[in-house]
C-alpha cells in the first residue's frame, strides 16, 4: 500500500488526510499545518474530497483552461447587459 493524500475536512477544517502503507490516518488543517493521528471514532467527522495527485495531474494537464474560461464568461456577461 502506497501513501495517499486527499483533500479533506475535518469537523468541517479544510485540510489534508494521508493513509501511510501501515494504515495508519493523520490529518493537517490548512490553518496550522500540524499533523495528528486520527483513531477510527475521528472517522464519521472525516470527509474525503479528492486525491490530491490526481487534481494535480488534470490541473497541469488543462493548463489555464480555468481562467480562459473565467475571463471570457466574465467578457460575455459585459456584452450582454
Amino acid at each position: 500500500m502506497q501513501t495517499v493524500a486527499y483533500r479533506s475536512l475535518h469537523d468541517n477544517t479544510p485540510g489534508v488526510a494521508l493513509r501511510d502503507p501501515a494504515g495508519r490516518v493523520h490529518f493537517a488543517d490548512d490553518a496550522t499545518q500540524t499533523w495528528r493521528e486520527l483513531v477510527d471514532a475521528d472517522a464519521p467527522r472525516l470527509t474525503l474530497c479528492g486525491r490530491i495527485d490526481l487534481a494535480e495531474a488534470q490541473r497541469l494537464a488543462d493548463g489555464n483552461v480555468f481562467a480562459w474560461i473565467e475571463r471570457r464568461n466574465t467578457e460575455h456577461a459585459r456584452v450582454a447587459a
